[in-house]
């Protein structure tokens, strides 16, 4: 009968091919594989090192985090989340570039900018460039405060604004703190932008000669520059009032323009002034059209209306009652396009109905709710 020693001994020299190891580190995290298994031997150091490099992958959901001072490791760390949110684990963040495997990201959470943090993002940027960004800028007035912010903003923007195809923007007012921070024009900025969600923000008629742009002029002025591609350009928008006054701008710039300008501008809206409507110009060859998309899929929601209880009197405030009514939102497109379509049209349409941030990648997040 083997001794116990020979049956290890045995064990220890079964080979295990580079096929079998590459099939066990599909289950491993990459930081785990370079962090630890690469460091068991010289073999495993090879193996680990052409899986990474050969492999193609996307990074998942991470957040910039500073670490407390009782937490081990470094100040800045990556953590990184399972699908229910939670933090599954951290790491200190890269100093070198990613390698070449590295194709993509799902998410990026920045809670804390500093410059190591700029530097690990100088080193995503080969990302940004083959992918775009889809940004998510939800920062407020007094986030241009914060000493960091303050100081990183303006190196964090020209690598971000290049290469930026979809934007949203949570805060109007914190958009025209930012562009005092970062840049009087961020809109423009971004050359490559496609996609604005602006929420509540409509676009409104150009400014003054010599006037800075308002955030919604701004938006506008976007919106009527044609794209190099011949793609339309995409804007979102919420509950937005009053509509009926604000769409006037656009269906007047339609009227008097000369050149054509593609768009789709997305809705929802629990009431419209004056339904749907149509609009042409011989001279650009374009339509104008407000659809109704979808009357009965809308999200209800609980729309509350101020009543003054009988018998109150006008200028009391305590006397008034607010009941809440079920409000079905509706989903429009409002759409400036060529008479007659071309062939991708109804892809483009189809594309602005179904987007959604929450199943985009390559998204980076600037939430001022926990930045500092």
């Amino acid at each position: 009968m083997p001794s116990t020693a020979n049956t290890w001994k045995k064990r220890n020299q079964i080979k295990v091919s580079n096929d079998v190891w590459w099939n066990v580190f599909e289950w491993i995290l990459r930081a785990e594989l370079g962090l630890k298994v690469a460091l068991l031997s010289a073999r495993f150091d090879a193996i680990v090192d052409t899986f990474l490099r050969e492999k193609r992958w996307s990074l998942g959901v991470m957040k910039i985090i500073r670490r407390t001072e009782d937490e081990a490791g470094g100040k800045i760390a990556i953590a990184c989340f399972n699908g229910a949110g939670n933090i599954i684990k951290t790491f200190p963040i890269a100093e070198r570039p990613l390698p070449n495997g590295v194709i993509a990201f799902e998410r990026i959470h920045l809670s804390h900018v500093d410059n190591d943090v700029v530097e690990f993002l100088h080193h995503l940027q080969p990302l940004f460039i083959k992918k775009g960004i889809n940004l998510t800028l939800n920062v407020s007035h007094w986030t241009s405060g914060l000493p960091n912010w303050a100081i990183t903003a303006p190196e964090v923007w020209p690598m971000v604004a290049e290469n930026t195809v979809r934007l949203r923007i949570h805060d109007e007012y914190g958009l025209i703190a930012q562009s005092h921070r970062i840049s009087p024009d961020i809109i423009g900025q971004c050359a490559n932008l496609r996609l604005i969600d602006s929420r509540d923000l409509f676009p409104e008629g150009p400014a003054d000669d010599g006037t800075a742009l308002s955030p919604a002029q701004a938006l506008s002025q976007w919106l009527h520059l044609p794209r190099g591609d011949g793609w339309p350009k995409v804007l979102l928008c919420e509950e937005v009032w009053p509509f009926g006054e604000k769409v006037e701008g656009l269906k007047k710039a339609f009227v008097e323009a000369s050149f054509p300008v593609n768009f789709i501008v997305r809705l929802i809206l629990h009431h419209l002034e004056g339904g749907p409507f149509e609009l042409s110009n011989e001279r650009t060859g374009e339509r104008l059209t407000m659809e109704l998309i979808d009357d009965a899929g809308g999200e209800e929601v609980q729309q509350g209306i101020e009543e003054e209880e009988e018998g109150a009197f006008e200028d009391d405030e305590d006397d008034r009652m607010t009941h809440y009514i079920p409000v079905k939102h509706k989903l429009w497109l409002l759409k400036r396009c060529p008479i007659e379509r071309p062939k991708d049209w109804g892809h483009w349409e189809a594309e602005a109905i179904g987007w959604s941030w929450d199943s985009a990648n390559n998204v980076i997040e600037v939430d001022d709710e926990d930045l500092y």
